[in-house]
């Protein structure tokens, strides 16, 4: 017996990522293959917190009931602007899913929704009387690193430590897979940004507390930075299909050919069969310093007398134009 686990889904109505619905058809297919006692979404499915599209709405409403019950979302914290009245709370009164916006327990397992403030998570997690079997959270906790790579300040879990889950803690809200401290980040099923450096995937958590990774295959967002269009061709990480923003880096002195560049770059992304949402310059004014560092260094002796050498000139013709160029 198992549970299908996935997370941030960050659904949205613009055409660039129409292809993340696709996953409701993909789960479906797991949810046949795996047979899992049930299936969680562990918060955060939308971008946007409020006021969504009739379009966004009924995708997202379509996608969760294609899928075999009993179906859990937690409320994230992109769900809500008021906790009390998070835009897809009504999904709770369709049968076999339930929206968790209080803390809940289910078959020896903790629900816990997005909480604001670390005093109101401690009481929460508290509130759980019988021993679980796991913790399933959509949280930001101390230490979890972020999709730059950056360390993020968040909460506590002393008090989950106080009385640890048999098998675990798994969490949504950040996107990169992760182990922090007692907590799983489950990750993000897709890229959701440009620029995201992490391999996606949907967790197959095990009852025994062992999981196995499930990938769905889709678009991947890059953001890439590069000197010319060979390395756009020569990337073997770039699929068809995947989604690209891409920076030009020059010298100064190339950037007169910028427009030549950028073309090189638009027809190797065409190639590729990769979609491009922008293309921007960089002057590399690093190198620029550099460059001036070194020609500020050599001084005119030292050219007159590399010249001379090269030339095999005299060594009194040499002196003399030494003389004239100290005046």
């Amino acid at each position: 017996m198992s549970y299908l686990l996935t997370a941030d889904t960050h659904f949205t109505d613009q055409a660039k990522d129409a292809y993340r619905f696709d996953i409701f058809k993909w789960l479906r297919q797991q949810q046949k293959l795996h047979k899992p006692e049930a299936t969680f979404l562990l918060g955060d499915l939308t971008a946007q917190k409020d006021k969504h599209s009739s379009f966004l709405t009924n995708k997202l409403v379509e996608g969760v009931l294609s899928l075999e019950p009993p179906l859990f979302i937690l409320k994230g914290n992109h769900d809500y602007i008021d906790p009390d009245f998070a835009f897809f709370k009504f999904l709770r009164h369709i049968e076999g899913i339930r929206f968790i916006s209080k803390p809940t327990e289910w078959h020896h397992i903790g629900l816990l929704p997005h909480i604001r403030g670390q005093q109101e998570f401690d009481e929460a997690v508290r509130s759980f009387k019988d021993e679980l079997d796991f913790l399933f959270i959509h949280q930001c906790v101390e230490g979890a690193i972020a999709e730059t790579g950056a360390r993020l300040s968040g909460t506590s879990t002393a008090a989950i430590e106080e009385n640890p889950p048999r098998l675990g803690v798994y969490a949504g809200d950040i996107h990169r897979p992760q182990q922090v401290g007692i907590v799983t980040y489950v990750g993000a099923p897709y890229h959701v940004r440009f620029g995201d450096a992490f391999d996606p995937r949907v967790l197959l958590l095990h009852k025994n507390g062992k999981s196995e990774n499930l990938h769905f295959d889709c678009p991947r967002k890059w953001s890439l930075t590069v000197r010319s269009a060979d390395e756009i061709i020569g990337n073997k990480q770039l699929f068809e299909g995947d989604q690209i923003k891409v920076t030009i880096e020059l010298a100064s002195e190339e950037a007169t050919e910028w427009r030549t560049y950028k073309q090189e770059v638009i027809e190797a992304c065409r190639t590729m069969k990769l979609e491009v949402f922008g293309v921007d310059l960089k002057i590399n004014k690093a190198k620029e310093r550099r460059r001036n560092a070194v020609k500020a260094k050599i001084q005119p002796r030292d050219v007159l007398s590399a010249f001379c050498t090269h030339e095999r000139v005299p060594k009194d013709v040499r002196e003399a134009g030494l003389i004239f160029l100290e005046g």
